[in-house]
């Protein structure tokens, strides 16, 4: 009971300290103010809309439903708070008045009483509402001595074409202020302002359905009147089937009368219908994507004489009008024939090259000749839909001609004559294989060949622990060729070494990153001096390699090769045959084999 008593009494206490301490907020009611900063605009004339939340402490962006009616940008949120003294219970406290104020910029389009809804703000699981709030919106004076015309190419049109519009205002007399927010675009059409080429003419930005233009001011004769105007360009895109009416196209200024005063007026040019339709189904395509408009395709090839078999960076650009619909890759050349029966195609097909620029389009792939018989890269085709003449038609690159040289091999089994191996080995399939002369007497004739090759690790250093090879080099001029063999077999192995070091931190990083084919390719052109890209599972068999890890690496290499033929009637395949700690092998085993170290 005497517990009680004191908790009572600690409560007593703090509620005291709060009342004297000077810090006393004010109710925790929520409100939500709603507000205006006219009662009156003209069409296209800009007001601020505010709403104001008291009592939330980080309260959301609230939710308004504005009308067709108006068009409004958010000014964003900002924060505000006072404190000042108030006389509570007979004494003087200081209290703390903090709000949030949402801003808006609307601009009527509409003409009457416009009524935006009252805004809502969910908080604490519970919904808010303020008030509406209304104004009156009205056509200043109509102009009758400016002119506004809008002009298009085409008013029946079809799905995603792009067609320009060409807007003149002739200008009746001295003018400031004029805006043309209150124009009217359907949200059907993509939009976008085009650049006037017009030399010295002075040039006016403006703002015209969420987009910036730039017109020209030029002077011209209008009904037989020298008479100033503004000239600029659109395209509109549409993206739905229908009619649809674009405009009244409007501009709300102010003129300067010659008295010194200034009133508001407008001028408007009428709304034309639009009739939009889908592209036809007859004659089109099986591999039309969409594309629609006029095209210009360029291609190139980063080289021109090449071996079988080498990589060859295929660029192409697609230059056409904005937004170029449908041109959202390359042409799959993978699909085509004219490609598929000379080149090897990349698997990753094309990569296109960014940042982009207006009316542009430039990609990038990797194909490589297969034959020596390849004479050129074929021209790439992009199939359209032309609305001009209402068909579809064929755009084309140039092809490019190009000298294919064959590739010839030469293996440890054509060098050694009458080597078991190499009579048994098959020649691999596309490869030529140099017909070496018989060996002259001389050093080979010392010995048994094949007796020197069946040791595990062969190198001329180890040879020359043989007496045989001793006995041989003291002999007559061989003692000075030996001499000039060994420093520059030296010097090669010096070098190897750094490149093979290179190649290693270089294949282990890309093995780190899951590119364990490509880490692989690295490491075996480093060995075998040959570019990383020409390896193929051929090359692993020149390597000094145990049997298992030489099928696994040829089992994945083949992998990888399938990769870059589908299309072809190949599959996708996986590196499931791929071991743990492969690359790590092939790099202990190379290193302790002293003809590559």
């Amino acid at each position: 009971m005497k517990m009680i008593h004191t908790h009572k009494f600690h409560l007593l206490i703090a509620m005291m300290m709060l009342f004297t301490s000077g810090a006393f907020a004010q109710s925790d009611a929520v409100s939500i103010e709603a507000e205006i900063s006219r009662n009156r605009v003209y069409v296209g004339d800009e007001l601020i809309y505010q709403v104001i939340v008291r009592g939330i402490g980080n309260p959301p962006t609230p939710i308004i439903e504005f009308p067709d009616s108006v068009r409004a940008q958010s000014r964003g949120r900002s924060s505000q708070s006072f404190t000042t003294m108030r006389v509570i219970q007979g004494r003087n406290r200081s209290v703390t008045d903090r709000y949030f104020s949402y801003q808006y910029a609307l601009t009527a389009v509409g003409v009457g009483e416009i009524t935006i809804p009252a805004p809502t703000i969910t908080a604490n699981g519970q919904v808010y509402e303020g008030e509406s709030v209304s104004f009156e919106s009205l056509f200043p004076i109509e102009s009758d001595t400016d002119y506004l015309e809008m002009n298009i190419e085409r008013t029946n049109l079809y799905l995603n074409e792009t067609v320009q519009v060409e807007c003149v205002w002739w200008i009746g007399a001295n003018t400031t202020e004029f805006s043309f927010s209150s124009s009217f675009f359907p949200d059907t059409f993509i939009f976008r302002g085009m650049e006037l080429q017009a030399g010295n003419a002075k040039r006016i930005g403006f703002d015209i359905h969420k987009n910036k233009l730039v017109g020209v001011l030029l002077s011209g004769q209008h009904n037989g009147v020298e008479m100033e105007k503004l000239v600029f360009r659109f395209s509109i895109t549409p993206t739905q089937v229908g009619d649809f009416d674009l405009g009244p196209l409007r501009t709300v200024f102010t003129r300067h009368a010659g008295t010194g005063g200034s009133f508001r007026s407008y001028i408007e040019a009428e709304p034309i219908v639009i009739s939009v339709e889908r592209v036809p189904v007859k004659n089109q395509p099986d591999n039309y994507n969409g594309a629609i408009g006029s095209f210009v395709l360029d291609s190139d090839a980063s080289n021109s004489v090449v071996n079988v078999g080498d990589p060859i960076v295929l660029t192409l650009r697609i230059a056409g009008d904005e937004p170029m619909v449908g041109i959202d890759d390359a042409p799959n050349i993978s699909q085509d024939t004219e490609f598929t029966q000379s080149f090897k195609v990349s698997s990753e097909g094309w990569r296109e090259t960014l940042p982009r620029r207006s009316g542009q389009r430039l990609y990038e792939t990797t194909v490589r000749a297969l034959h020596e018989h390849v004479d050129e890269i074929p021209a790439i085709e992009l199939h359209a839909f032309n609305p001009m003449n209402g068909s579809y038609e064929v755009f084309k690159s140039q092809p490019i001609t190009i000298s294919v040289k064959p590739v010839e091999e030469i293996t440890l089994a054509d060098a050694v004559i009458g080597s078991e191996s190499a009579q048994s080995r098959a020649a691999p399939s596309g490869i030529e294989h140099a017909e070496l002369t018989q060996a002259v007497p001389g050093l080979w004739a010392h010995g048994s060949v094949d007796d020197l090759l069946t040791e595990p690790r062969f190198s001329l250093e180890s040879a020359f622990e043989n007496p045989l090879m001793i006995g041989l080099a003291a002999s007559g001029p061989s003692l000075f060729a030996i001499s000039l063999l060994i420093g520059t077999v030296r010097s090669s192995n010096a070098n190897r070494k750094r490149i093979l070091c290179k190649a290693w931190k270089q294949s282990k990083s890309l093995d780190r990153q899951g590119h364990h084919s490509q880490g692989l390719r690295v490491y075996i052109g480093a060995a075998l001096g040959i570019n990383s890209e020409s390896v193929t599972a051929q090359d692993v068999a020149r390597l000094p390699l145990n049997d298992e890890d030489t099928r696994s690496i040829t089992s994945c290499l083949h992998t990888c090769e399938s990769d870059g033929y589908i299309g072809q009637g190949h599959t996708r395949g996986t590196h499931s045959s791929l071991r743990p700690h492969l690359l790590r092998d092939l790099h202990r085993q190379i290193v302790a084999t002293g003809e590559w170290s």
